[in-house]
């Protein structure tokens, strides 16, 4: 990551938890973390051997039919609802939106990067890990 003083403007701003700082920002491509470092998004198609790494550690989801796909299964329906409407939020805020298909308490999301030639990017599976991380917080 590269460092700034102050976050470039490129966008909307909503604070996320990261992977690896208390807060993140997302805008529009770039990811900022607490300190002001920032770096690119990649938005080109994820390399088979990165994607089946971040599957490894990632064993919930799946590729099917050239999308990244989970099945989430809350306690309640309420609870599915909630986590979807948190999605909807950090999804907008990414202007990076999945999938979503809700069957009672079942949620399902598929990732995909239309502006990769329909292909899994780094913007899809940093995407997967905030839902999981919202699931995980919901539940």
């Amino acid at each position: 990551m590269s460092t700034c003083s102050t976050p470039p403007h490129v966008g909307r701003l909503l604070g996320l938890p990261g992977e690896n700082h208390p807060t993140t920002w997302a805008v529009a491509g770039f990811r900022v973390g607490a300190a002001g470092e920032y770096d690119w998004l990649m938005t080109s198609p994820m390399p088979g051997t990165e994607l089946s790494s971040w599957l490894t550690k990632h064993s919930s989801w799946r590729v099917e039919s050239g999308q990244l796909s989970r099945t989430y299964e809350a306690t309640t329906f309420l609870k599915a609802i909630a986590f979807v409407e948190q999605v909807a939020k950090v999804a907008e805020s990414l202007d990076h939106h999945p999938d979503i298909d809700i069957r009672w308490r079942r949620v399902s999301l598929h990732l995909v990067t239309h502006d990769a030639g329909n292909a899994i990017t780094e913007q899809d599976t940093r995407l997967a890990a905030e839902c999981d991380l919202l699931f995980a917080a919901a539940t």
